[in-house]
């Protein structure tokens, strides 16, 4: 065999042509490398494997956590919930970065997937750490910072929560683009889906958590920051409905200077005048659709299911009355006063009363007339009532500011209060109010169908009494739709709630008004969808007369106002159709919060 002479190459035979490399040596030394690629490759998978099945498994502890959060939000809760999130969308994001998870992104078929999984860990990883970090954080300052104590508000702590809330609502349209920018069109199906499940999930939060950050900034401004504010506070009595809520017919004055927060004045509905001029002119068809009169009557100004036009008119009252502007309004029924003392202590009061949390509402809203009836020969006969409410406020109030109820009870209260309509806020600055309007507490109908398409059953007490503490309303909501119409329909309940001979035992304050216990009047109001045609309306049961008074188009929809008249025992049953071109968003109802919970059933045949 011929030498190998470096540089030039194998040495040539005696015929001149190369000696050949032995092809046993070059065989051996392929399947060497391939079988050393093929261990790496198999390892590597089994390595993907095994960190992508903890990742995973993470992941859906992640979404199982989440789904608990939204159906049980409890404070008490929330914040090892969201501590939990936490962890396991880190942990997802650390099993699916480390390098050789990156080379298999490499490999054909399998590098789509693990790239995806990345990705999608990613940006849940960041979504942890950037918003529900903040947001555990926030909670948990949140309970000694909003803990009044002496009174007063830790202003600073404020900001700080301030700071975080902004910067976990600004971090979110970074990671939601960055989830838009996930390739999942040639990997397996279940990663699609997680991606869809994934921006569904962001696409949720992404407006409440920028109201959050807006209401955020504004906050320590609002409790005084920058100079003393006043805050009409209304009582709503739910024995004596109206659409909004109840009679307001016992208020106070709130001032916030600094973060400290204290009650400086107070009235009830006869410290005002009645039947007079209104303070402020609403617009015509504002009257029109309701009860025409309601603006002259301090305890009619929730009569129209828009918050910011109670608060207008109750604040020109104020103003009226006492010479005072005052800077926002908020509305609180008994209920949510109850809830908020759940597992606090017996707040005492002067007349050798406890109030708590079990006996709130029926004290104040039924019991109230018994203990301190009525004298119709007294100039202000019911003078005795209103100092009895204004003791529990201001008891009610310094257990409060003085950080003797529980954080996490207060804070459950208001967010039921705020969902079923219970707690409301209006601002009487145009920049803060702007902002409010966007969120739940705003009290406000929506402005068109296209996120839900809303109807509205609303009640009014029209007999001067306050038996709508046994009243019962339910109401069944469906919708329809063929040939490019929309048919959406309300039928309703409504119950007395008491037989003649149980109403006949109650104090005469309570179970009486124009016409004693021989019949009562109620005024319901059913709200169409905007931009919705009223079609007609039918009286499928009981009492002793139902007419319907007038349709008048209001906030852009139409409101049909009917009065029914009936016995103790009695129960009215009502429906409404409206027709609207093509069909809205999914279909919600918003009623009157009595003191019985309302029933509500939905059938939407035009969802989807």
């Amino acid at each position: 065999m011929a030498p190998f002479i470096p540089g030039k190459g194998p040495a040539a035979t005696p015929d001149g042509t190369p000696t050949p490399i032995r092809r046993s040596t070059r065989r051996r030394t392929a399947l060497i490398s391939f079988a050393v690629l093929g261990a790496f490759v198999v390892l590597a998978v089994v390595w993907v494997g095994v960190r992508g099945a903890i990742a995973a498994t993470a992941l859906q502890r992640t979404q199982e956590t989440v789904a608990q959060i939204r159906s049980d939000p409890d404070p008490a809760t929330l914040t090892d919930r969201l501590d939990s999130v936490v962890v396991d969308t880190s942990t997802a994001r650390s099993m699916t970065s480390d390098p050789v998870w990156r080379l298999t992104e490499g490999l054909p078929v399998i590098g789509a997937n693990t790239a995806a999984v990345r990705q999608l860990a990613d940006v849940s990883g960041r979504l942890g750490e950037d918003v529900v970090a903040p947001a555990a954080a926030v909670l948990r300052e949140s309970e000694a910072t909003l803990t009044p104590k002496d009174g007063r508000i830790d202003i600073e702590g404020v900001g700080r929560i301030a700071d975080s809330v902004v910067a976990a609502s600004q971090a979110l349209p970074d990671i939601r683009a960055e989830l838009a920018g996930i390739d999942t069109s040639v990997t397996v199906g279940q990663l699609g889906r997680a991606k869809e499940t994934l921006t569904t999930g962001l696409d949720q939060i992404a407006e409440p958590l920028s109201q959050a950050g807006q209401a955020a900034r504004l906050l320590p401004a609002m409790l005084g920051a920058d100079g003393p504010r006043n805050y009409l506070l209304m009582f709503a009595n739910n024995a004596e409905a109206r659409p909004l809520e109840g009679n307001p017919a016992s208020l106070a004055l709130v001032t916030v200077a600094d973060g400290k927060v204290a009650i400086t004045d107070h009235a009830s509905s006869r410290d005002f005048p009645r039947g007079g001029e209104p303070p402020l002119q609403l617009p015509a068809e504002a009257t029109a659709a309701y009860d025409p009169n309601y603006p002259r009557y301090i305890m009619d100004v929730t009569t129209r299911p828009d918050f910011p036009t109670a608060a207008r008119l109750a604040s020109a009252y104020w103003k009226q009355r006492t010479g005072v502007d005052v800077d926002g309004v908020a509305l609180i029924d008994p209920v949510v006063m109850g809830a908020m003392l759940d597992g606090a202590d017996p707040i005492e009061l002067e007349d050798g009363l406890q109030l708590t949390s079990a006996n709130a509402v029926q004290l104040l809203l039924s019991d109230v007339y018994t203990l301190y009836p009525a004298d119709p020969s007294a100039a202000v006969y019911d003078a005795a009532q209103n100092a009895f409410f204004a003791r529990v406020t201001d008891s009610t109030f310094s257990a409060l500011t003085g950080g003797r109820l529980r954080p996490e009870a207060v804070a459950r209260a208001v967010a039921n209060g705020v969902e079923e309509g219970r707690v409301m806020f209006w601002s009487a600055r145009h920049d803060e109010q702007a902002v409010v309007a966007k969120t739940p507490v705003s009290g406000i109908l929506p402005v068109d169908n296209s996120d839900q398409t809303t109807l509205g059953v609303y009640l009014s007490n029209m007999s001067s009494n306050k038996m709508d503490f046994f009243t019962g309303l339910s109401v069944e909501a469906s919708a329809a739709c063929t040939d490019g119409k929309a048919v959406y329909e309300a039928s309703y309940t409504i119950e007395s709630g008491l037989t003649q001979e149980q109403a006949d035992t109650l104090p005469a304050y309570q179970a009486g008004g124009w016409w004693g216990t021989s019949q009562y009047r109620t005024d319901s109001y059913a709200v169409g969808p905007v931009g919705a045609r009223y079609l007609d309306s039918t009286v499928s049961a009981g009492g002793n007369d139902t007419q319907l008074l007038s349709v008048v188009d209001d906030l852009g929809r139409p409101v049909v106002r009917l009065t029914s008249y009936y016995p103790p025992g009695a129960e009215i049953r009502v429906t409404v159709r409206f027709e609207m071109d093509g069909p809205g968003g999914p279909l919600e109802v918003r009623s009157t919060p009595l003191v019985k919970p309302t029933t509500v059933t939905i059938k939407d045949g035009c969802a989807g």
